[in-house]
């Protein structure tokens, strides 16, 4: 059933909008440890910018893990990936989420 147990709680603010695909609100949140991530939609030929926090990448994300683990955190990187950039969107919002419901 939607909106129970620990992903439906900290999913709360995931769903259908009357104006479309409503997502967490995570842009106005600003993270210590931020880094930029240059999506790249093929399929819609657009790119897009993200901003996340790299440790939270590190630990929902395994790819980044191994990507990012061999970096050192004051270098400067620059990331680019090619996917779907609304999933891409969808997934860094559930790791937001997830982590605001680990908080509590």
């Amino acid at each position: 059933m939607p909106g129970t147990g620990a992903v439906g709680g900290a999913l709360a603010g995931f769903g259908h909008g009357e104006n479309g695909f409503k997502m967490f609100e995570r842009e106005n949140f600003k993270f210590k440890d931020s880094i930029m991530i240059h999506v790249i939609d093929d399929s819609k030929n657009e790119k897009r910018d993200f901003t996340f926090s790299r440790s939270l990448l590190v630990k929902y994300m395994k790819y980044f893990d191994r990507c990012l683990k061999k970096i050192s955190d004051n270098d400067e990187i620059d990331i680019s990936i090619h996917c779907d950039a609304v999933i891409f969107e969808w997934l860094l919002n559930y790791i937001f989420a997830m982590e605001e419901y680990e908080k509590k």
